[in-house]
């Protein structure tokens, strides 16, 4: 997925709430690169994906990524290096659950 949203640590997680708000058949797509869907798996695990947005963190290029890790949502902001091999996250936090829907 594709996006324009420039994220910041202060607030993280209410940019993240208002990027699960839009319905994903609303969100603009791209096909991943390799290395982006290796970062993905390796950060998620077998927790079911909610996410996957390039994005902007505190103005460098990133990928936000959000999993569904039981009582809570995650989301992880990766560098643009993190791969199946290399997990290179800049930031994470957990939201509340019900947020990303059921």
């Amino acid at each position: 997925m594709t996006g324009h949203a420039n994220l910041s640590r202060d607030g993280l997680a209410q940019q993240v709430r208002a990027q699960l708000a839009v319905p994903p058949s609303a969100r603009a797509t791209r096909a991943a690169a390799s290395a982006e869907r290796g970062c993905v798996l390796r950060l998620i695990g077998r927790h079911p994906l909610e996410l996957v947005e390039s994005v902007r963190f505190e103005g460098s290029p990133a990928t936000l990524v959000v999993a569904r890790t039981g009582a809570h949502d995650t989301a992880w902001v990766a560098a643009p290096d993190c791969s199946a091999t290399h997990s290179h996250v800049l930031y994470t936090t957990s939201l509340s659950s019900g947020i990303s829907g059921p």
